[in-house]
């Protein structure tokens, strides 16, 4: 019975820390002529959170980071998408000060940012928090 519920408390414990990790993905293009490659990070760790986008004048993904234990940062725009009916925060990019629109799943990026095709793979390769 101790043996089952040590077995028990692991495997609860195990699967709350999973839940808070940052993930970071490779990322590829199968489409014939573009073959992009690339790396994002997703979801913050612990003690802190992440949004993450493609900035469309750097050419590269970005992100938003703030500790869990302080108010998340205001968007700089709010724009509504008329097929869905859903408002969606832009934040400013870090190194250019643009607009990025935040990826909120990785299930969610399924198109190259370099090419517009349908198909891109993500693969995640490391866990963090």
């Amino acid at each position: 019975m101790k043996r089952l519920t040590l077995l028990t408390f692991a495997t609860v414990a195990c699967a709350a820390s999973m839940v808070l990790a940052g993930t970071i993905y490779q990322l590829t293009c199968p489409n014939d002529g573009c073959k992009y490659t690339g790396e994002a990070s997703f979801f913050g760790g612990r003690m802190f959170a992440l949004k993450t986008g493609w900035c469309t004048t750097c050419g590269e993904f970005t992100g938003i980071r703030w500790k869990r234990s302080e108010k998340p940062p205001e968007p700089a725009f709010t724009v509504w998408n008329s097929r869905t009916g859903q408002t969606h925060g832009l934040y400013p990019c870090p190194k250019c000060k643009k607009p990025f629109l935040p990826i909120e799943r990785i299930e969610d990026l399924t198109h190259c940012p370099k090419c517009g095709k349908d198909g891109l793979k993500h693969k995640a390769t490391v866990m963090y928090d």
